[in-house]
């Protein structure tokens, strides 16, 4: 990449991140937007002379979002332009978008409604076929089952039009869905008086199970002041294990277990439930085929965890130090690890992030434990991976998948906390450089990075799966407008 356009794309990632106070912000996309064509060096000149010159006394740490992205659009223009007068084609590649997915490219659901201060949270999981299940909140706390095809459209042979409307499921919110046998699904979350961890059985045709539970419910009251759901697995025998943890990122965490039925499970920790405090869980729940689960998060507010319990929700002590592994980034900020993959051999791959959540002063981290919970030495030293160190554009990790050849797929957010991003990394911990934008010095290497398809403002990714024909689907959360909390869920497909 020629130094300019480095230069650029660093101050850009230091500004939005909040380097540059407001007024600055401004000024600088007022300017930039009144540029047609520019010689990157000169941009970066200019970006470069400003930053050195701004008396930065009092570092604000809130930025325009849409002054922001206005600078974005700019410099993405630019960076296209350049692309041009190089006469340099970028064909398509590993990390390019399926534009011809859903509509150019994204899936975003629900619609507008008119509803502008209401969140919508849901979860998405591929088929065995390679359609997409989708489970959301819509207003008026109405659950909507929806079935998309493999390229994005709504399935018309799926309820009215691809969707199915339950205004009378009891449902406050839906976090997470699993596929059962006989294409059979399973949809967990809250119920609507707050207090009960809530399930549901569909048919693959989205009509109720009745013999799971009562009618295709099941439920189970929650620890008390800790009314949020997260996700499920289901074990090798079929039964269902479920998380949960309280309203805050580093607050406690629970494991419920249900029977194949949908029965609370009482033979689990007490009456179906174990209490995991000091720890708090996030992401998802891996099960091993012995059994074992595998979690991540938080323990004492500070630490990044990974966790491994038995089947009855005891910690496994020959993991780590008594079922934990933790570490503390050097610079004494906080961590959270968010996401778990397994690897065919075994060996462990976690993803999340270092400082404050939401503070915009966060990095992604990535990094690999052997089976018995020690770092793995052949991946980055044995060091937890920091993204910035590797010039990735990435303030926190929520989502990762490791590919049959042993590539790691990274999801997550921007530094600037406004736009999803992917980076894929080699099994060594090094840049895949056969990934993601091109490097526009001519020479056949990208940067091994690359944001996600715009879907409105502040996205972010938050799950991967790998598509029946090899490539990818990004689950991820999205704002419609940049100051009010109108999020909803999107989707979209990457080459691999």
């Amino acid at each position: 990449m020629h130094a300019s356009c480095q230069q650029l794309l660093r101050a850009f990632s230091w500004m939005t991140s909040g380097g540059l106070e407001q007024p600055y912000i401004r000024k600088l996309s007022v300017q930039l937007s009144n540029l047609t064509v520019a010689p990157l060096q000169t941009l970066g000149d200019t970006l470069s002379t400003t930053v050195k010159a701004t008396p930065c006394t009092i570092r604000s740490r809130i930025v325009s979002a849409s002054l922001s992205r206005s600078v974005r659009d700019v410099i993405k223009r630019l960076l296209t332009q350049e692309s041009m007068t190089m006469n340099q084609s970028v064909p398509l590649h590993p990390g390019s978008p399926y534009e011809a997915f859903a509509d150019r490219g994204a899936l975003v659901f629900p619609p507008p409604s008119g509803v502008e201060t209401e969140r919508f949270p849901g979860s998405v999981v591929q088929l065995p076929d390679g359609k997409i299940f989708a489970a959301f909140m819509a207003p008026g706390l109405q659950l909507e089952l929806w079935r998309f095809t493999a390229d994005g459209k709504p399935d018309q042979s799926y309820g009215n039009g691809g969707g199915l409307q339950m205004p009378d499921s009891g449902f406050f919110s839906v976090t997470d869905v699993a596929i059962l046998a006989e294409g059979k699904v399973l949809v967990y979350g809250l119920g609507r008086e707050q207090t009960t961890v809530r399930l549901m059985c569909v048919t693959s045709e989205g009509v109720l199970e009745p013999d799971f539970g009562d009618g295709g419910f099941a439920w189970a009251p929650v620890p008390i002041g800790m009314l949020t759901t997260a996700r499920i697995a289901l074990l090798p025998d079929g039964r269902v294990i479920g998380a949960g943890h309280g309203p805050y990122s580093s607050g406690a965490s629970w494991l419920m277990r249900f029977t194949v039925d949908g029965e609370i499970d009482h033979s689990f920790g007490e009456l179906g439930v174990v209490l995991l405090a000091p720890v708090g869980l996030r992401g998802p729940l891996v099960v091993l085929h012995s059994g074992h689960i595998l979690a991540t998060g938080v323990i004492n507010g500070e630490s990044a965890l990974v966790a491994k319990y038995r089947l009855d929700g005891c910690l496994e002590p020959a993991f780590g130090s008594g079922g934990y592994v933790t570490f503390v980034p050097v610079d004494g900020r906080p961590a959270m690890l968010q996401a778990l993959a397994l690897q065919s051999d075994g060996k462990l791959v976690a993803v999340g992030g270092i400082g404050i959540e939401g503070a915009h002063t966060t990095d992604a981290v990535v990094l690999r434990l052997n089976s018995d919970g020690s770092f793995d030495n052949t991946f980055n030293g044995g060091q937890p991976l920091v993204a910035i160190e590797l010039g990735i554009d990435s303030g926190d990790a929520k989502a990762v998948a490791i590919q049959t050849d042993g590539k790691i797929v990274v999801g997550g957010q921007t530094a600037g906390l406004e736009q999803g991003v992917l980076f894929r990394l080699e099994r060594s911990g090094a840049l895949d450089h056969s990934f993601g934008f091109p490097s526009f010095d001519g020479s056949p290497e990208y940067m091994g990075w690359t944001h996600t398809v715009d879907a409105g403002f502040f996205e972010q990714v938050s799950r991967l799966a790998f598509t029946s024909d090899g490539n990818l689907l990004v689950l991820g959360t999205t704002r419609l407008y940049v100051e009010l909390p109108f999020e909803r869920q999107y989707i979209s497909k990457y080459l691999l």
